[in-house]
Formats: C-alpha cells, structure tokens, sequence
C-alpha cells in the first residue's frame, strides 16, 4: 500500500511539472502587447484672415521743396522737419496657406512744421515756412505668415494736406503768399506683426510717401506786379508702432 501511494504521488508531481512548464514555454511564446500610440500634440495654427482696426504712434521726417518762379528768377528752398506723428488704422485681409493679402486704411494726424531762412533772387532775406500735416493712406498689403509672425510689404494711395507761408525777415512783414492745399501721390512700405492673446496685434511699420500738391499760381507779393508760380513737393518718411484687434470675419 505504501509503494502504491509513492508511487501516485510521484505521477502527481510530475503532472504538475509537466502543466507548469508547458505554461511558462506557451507564455514565452505570445507576442509582446504593443504600447499604446498616442498622437503628439500640434498647436493650432494663427489664422491672419479677418478685419482689423487699431491705432498706431511713432515718429516721421519730412522734406517740403518749394520752388518759386519770378520775374527775376526761380527761388528754391528744401525745409526739413520731424515730430510726433499718430492715428488709426481699419483694414481686412484673407490668408491661403502662408499668403495674406488684404487692403490697409489709415490716417494720421502731424505736426510737421520748419521754418527756413534764406536770400530770394533780390537779395532780400525771406523766411519760407513748410507745415506737413493730416496724412491719409490706402494700400494693399501681400504678406507672409509663419504662425504668430506676419511679414508684409504695402503700396497705394496716400494724401497729406501742406501749407506754405514766406515773410520778409528784414521788415517782419507778411509777404501774403501762402499757400495750403492737399497734395495726392503715393506710399510704399514694410511692417512686421505678431499675433498676442484675444485676438490682439502689436506691429511696427515704415512708410515712404510722396505727394504733390498743384502747383500754386497767381500768388502776388505786395507791391510786385508779376505773379509768383510755386511748385511743391513733400516727401514724409514714418517709423510707427501698431497695435490692433483682428476680427475673425471669416476662416
């Protein structure tokens, strides 16, 4: 009886061996579990499509030519001046891919205001003022946006209202020619622009405008019998800083 429950107990214990090592080979078999793949996380993409209005601040230089036709010759005088300039802006743009286009509207106000004294053709030592103020400008922007970075270059229409005066320095009298008139021509310009949280924009831009007023005829000295005939041009260069808010019109 002993030899036989030995002997049973040994069949067991090699049964068992046997299941437990057929376990472990079939578990070493099966492949491993793959990890589970997770997406990376892309940040959203700025989109510069919309409409936007702000205002801007900075400084601009201006150079007023005045050339005056008389019966005894021209007289030519270049006055130089700078200051504050500042204003607003209202504009709409759409953006494909990198490429945003769109048209910019902006006025602003200045003071651009210098005095030159000089000799006239007679001798006479006169003093030509040149004032530059009330610049307006419409242009089409093209741009190319990387994200929150837009890069651009703009050219249009742009007007500026300039005045002349001239008085006699020797006598301090007013030589009653003056002259105030809105010239048309042109601007071109670069700007750069970041996109901040809620919707904000901060930029700064250069502008080069050209206008010419018409020339002004008829314009008589006292006491002269012949007419005077001014041809003016002012050229105004700007550095400015923007700041706007972009309407999402439309993605």
């Amino acid at each position: 009886m002993g030899l036989i429950m030995r002997r049973l107990h040994c069949t067991v214990l090699a049964t068992v061996a046997a299941v437990s090592f057929a376990s472990v080979a079939s578990a070493a078999d099966m492949p491993a579990k793959a990890p589970v793949y997770k997406a990376p996380v892309v940040a959203p993409v700025y989109n510069w499509s919309g409409i936007y209005v702000g205002g801007n601040v900075g400084g601009a230089w201006s150079t007023t030519d005045w050339t005056k036709t008389t019966v005894f010759g021209p007289e030519v005088s270049s006055n130089k001046a700078s200051g504050v300039i500042g204003g607003g802006q209202i504009g709409f743009q759409k953006q494909w891919d990198n490429i945003v286009a769109g048209i910019d509207v902006g006025w602003s106000g200045a003071n651009l205001n210098n005095d030159l004294v000089a000799l006239d053709t007679v001798a006479i030592l006169r003093r030509y003022q040149a004032k530059v103020n009330s610049i307006f400008t419409a242009a089409g922007r093209l741009g190319y946006a990387n994200n929150q970075w837009l890069f651009y270059g703009k050219g249009g229409y742009a007007s500026a209202n300039v005045e002349l005066n001239e008085f006699n320095v020797g006598t301090g009298t007013d030589q009653a020619n003056h002259y105030s008139q809105r010239g048309n021509g042109y601007v071109v310009g670069l700007g750069v622009e970041y996109a901040l949280p809620q919707n904000l924009i901060v930029g700064v831009e250069y502008n080069y405008i050209r206008v010419k007023p018409a020339d002004a005829t008829g314009v008589n000295l006292p006491g002269w019998i012949a007419a005077n005939d001014s041809a003016i041009t002012s050229q105004i260069n700007s550095v400015t800083v923007r700041l706007s808010y972009l309407f999402h019109a439309w993605q």
